[in-house]
């Protein structure tokens, strides 16, 4: 996976089209099958946004104190 969630939006956002006629074959027969992009993409956007915010969090500078107050 990217470093930068900029770097993975742009390797998301780029127009593709996946052909999986061959790993359907492949699979045919079988109890295992290739799940539709919709039924998984939310876990996916929920996983990239908590990865973004543990970096985030964990790369903040620490809070000084006011010395004043």
């Amino acid at each position: 996976m990217s470093k930068s969630p900029r770097a993975f939006l742009d390797t998301i956002t780029t127009s593709v089209r996946y052909d999986t006629r061959n790993t359907d074959a492949l699979l045919s027969g079988s109890s295992l099958h290739c799940p539709p992009f919709e039924s998984y993409v939310d876990a996916l956007v929920r996983f990239v946004k908590q990865r973004v915010e543990e970096r985030r969090v964990k790369h903040a500078e620490p809070e000084l104190e006011d010395p004043l107050s």
